[in-house]
């Protein structure tokens, strides 16, 4: 028979046993409910990663679209400017000048006053009388739909000397009607365009 004693032990160990095994149990499920936490918190971080990378991507993107505008911008901003600085003319049918731009009296050293009206052939001593030329602006008054660029033309000139241009122009309509008159724009070209011309 067992001293009493002994009973009351037995029972205040199983008593701290069980205690110990419901803190154990508790423990356990802290852990696991703290796992479940870093586990979401896991994933929210790895979500938020991938939101900043799209958005980088976004951004990327976005720096790529506008410098191609600022570029566009720039290269059209420069046509601009290059367009301003052409020199300009508007001849009738027989080829007289009608009009021209400032930048193309100073060009050529031309008196305002005195080309109004004169033959293109006859300006500079002739050195517009080449025959290719008569032709081509010719086609232009024949064709008023059609655009011609890039004509290349060479000639000594009185005042600028030896030069290297580039004609274009077109014939100019009104409401669908040829008014048989045309503009005449011309560029001076390097001999670094000149060679890009030709070849």
């Amino acid at each position: 028979m067992a001293a009493p004693g002994s009973d009351a032990q037995v029972q205040a160990l199983g008593r701290e046993l069980q205690h110990t095994k419901h803190r154990l149990q508790t423990t356990i499920e802290e852990m696991e409910s703290s796992l479940e936490e870093l586990k979401s918190t896991n994933e929210e971080l790895q979500s938020t990663n991938e939101e900043a990378m799209t958005n980088k991507e976004e951004m990327q993107s976005l720096n790529e679209e506008l410098m191609t505008l600022n570029t566009q911008y720039l290269s059209k901003t420069e046509e601009l400017r290059q367009a301003a600085n052409d020199m300009k003319n508007l001849l009738d049918a027989n080829q007289r000048v009608l009009a021209f731009s400032g930048a193309f009296a100073k060009f050529f050293g031309f008196d305002p006053a005195r080309i109004k009206g004169s033959p293109l052939h006859e300006l500079d001593g002739g050195a517009w009388q080449q025959p290719a030329l008569a032709q081509r602006l010719e086609e232009a008054l024949r064709h008023p739909d059609e655009l011609f660029e890039d004509f290349q033309f060479t000639a000594t000139f009185p005042s600028a000397g030896a030069r290297s241009l580039l004609l274009y122009g077109r014939a100019i309509t009104s409401h669908g009607t040829q008014t048989g008159w045309l503009l005449l724009g011309m560029q001076e070209i390097g001999q670094e365009q000149l060679t890009s011309a030709v070849g």
